[in-house]
């Protein structure tokens, strides 16, 4: 019946798997979020991370339906900025080191986050690292993409990355 949740023990034969349900539920919910007025688009994806959470560790759904509201919102979170993620120049590394810190420290004492759980510890101290590391993530990104060789290598991993998942336990 739950498919994609690995704790009921249904898809305990390649438990990476659940993110595929996940992702095609977060995307459904993304495109609803999209439908909305662009002023409201904001606020419902901070409502739904706030589902997310006060679903965590009551209720599982179908298909990691509990958890594609958290990815959702992140979704959405991104999608608003993207011009000024993608226009903006990368940050310097003393910067991008202290946004570094932070996802750590905040990490280190919130204890274990797993999405497939649909478990995030204190949000706050979830959400400063989930944001923190999402800007360290793209600003080496944006580093990295300058440096030819890396370039041409990440870009192959990612168009393989779907394989890659499938292929380990």
């Amino acid at each position: 019946v739950f498919g994609a949740n690995t704790h009921t023990f249904k898809m305990a034969y390649n438990m990476p798997l659940w993110f595929l349900p996940c992702l095609f539920m977060s995307v459904l919910l993304f495109y609803g979020l999209c439908r909305l007025p662009k002023r409201t688009q904001v606020v419902a994806a901070l409502g739904s991370m706030l589902v997310s959470l006060a679903l965590s560790g009551v209720v599982r759904l179908p298909w990691s339906f509990d958890v594609a509201f958290m990815a959702a919102g992140f979704m959405m979170l991104g999608f608003q900025h993207r011009q000024r993620i993608l226009a903006s120049k990368p940050l310097s590394w003393p910067v991008i080191g202290g946004f570094a810190i932070i996802c750590l420290l905040s990490g280190l004492n919130n204890g274990l986050v797993d999405m497939n759980y649909n478990e995030y510890g204190n949000p706050l101290l979830f959400f400063p690292a989930a944001l923190s590391g999402i800007v360290v993530v793209i600003n080496v990104a944006k580093r990295i993409s300058s440096v030819s060789f890396m370039a041409k290598w990440l870009n192959r991993l990612g168009k393989n990355s779907l394989y890659i998942l499938c292929c380990h336990s």
